[in-house]
């Protein structure tokens, strides 16, 4: 059996909805709710779409995630799908020097603040060595101008967070870099990676702060993404409403959007 494999980004989602209720797909079909639990990238603008140009489409919920995978216009400088409503457009045809970046969408993507309450104090250590043991090995791979490739699926396990010492250890195991003269050495790895330690070390005390302050940014990205979303249903004069439908401590992606053509359904 020959499956044609298909992206929905690139899905060619016709403008002429009656075109679209009037193919032979479309003909027959009972009424539909579309159901994303897991919508990542550009899938839940793709899901919007569909359902404003399917009669047979008659309700839609999608919890979002990943908003950083958005497809983005590099030349435009904007992502192809926010913002999506109007209004927010015409909002930021005021504000050229605004935009949200891939930064921004993955911020909007991260923990929230009830997880942020519920951490211990092992929690934000580990949070702490996490960040920094990771930063510093960028750095090297930086300074050295070396690619780097993985020997195993994981490049270090919870244990191996102990000590920097360990993370080195693990690193120098579990990965191969590759600088303009080969293979570099793990020995000489080692001992410029704890040089790189030395150095940033002291800067280690403001990973949580700054992280605390990321944590308070993240409901308000996430929030202006979901409103655009749910301001671009409106103006297609569909009802509309954004539900929390588990506990954030589950998983911080709890929001969904929910849409339904029917004007006598209740959200």
């Amino acid at each position: 059996m020959n499956v044609k494999k298909t992206s929905y980004e690139n899905c060619p989602l016709s403008e002429d909805k009656q075109t679209c209720d009037n193919s032979p797909l479309c003909k027959d079909l009972p009424n539909i709710l579309m159901i994303g639990l897991h919508c990542c990238g550009d899938l839940t603008p793709t899901m919007m779409k569909f359902f404003s140009s399917l009669d047979v489409i008659k309700g839609l919920c999608c919890v979002s995630c990943c908003y950083h995978r958005m497809k983005f216009d590099e030349t435009q400088r904007r992502f192809d799908n926010f913002p999506l409503s109007t209004k927010l457009k015409t909002i930021l045809q005021n504000k050229q020097t605004w935009s949200l970046n891939s930064y921004a969408m993955r911020l909007a993507a991260q923990e929230t603040r009830s997880r942020w309450r519920n951490q211990t104090t092992l929690d934000h250590d580990y949070h702490i060595k996490n960040v920094a043991y990771r930063g510093i090995l960028e750095v090297f791979i930086k300074q050295e101008s070396c690619d780097h490739s993985k020997l195993f699926r994981k490049l270090t396990r919870k244990r191996d967070m102990e000590t920097f010492t360990t993370y080195v250890e693990a690193i120098v195991k579990r990965t191969k870099l590759n600088g303009d003269e080969g293979e570099i050495d793990g020995e000489i790895m080692k001992e410029k990676l704890e040089k790189i330690y030395s150095q940033y070390e002291k800067y280690f005390m403001y990973i949580e702060p700054f992280t605390a302050l990321q944590v308070l940014m993240q409901p308000v990205l996430e929030t202006l993404i979901y409103l655009d979303r749910q301001t671009w249903l409106e103006e297609h004069t569909y009802k509309t409403s954004v539900v929390s439908v588990f506990n954030d401590n589950i998983s911080p992606r709890n929001l969904a959007l929910i849409a339904v053509k029917n004007n006598k359904c209740v959200i």
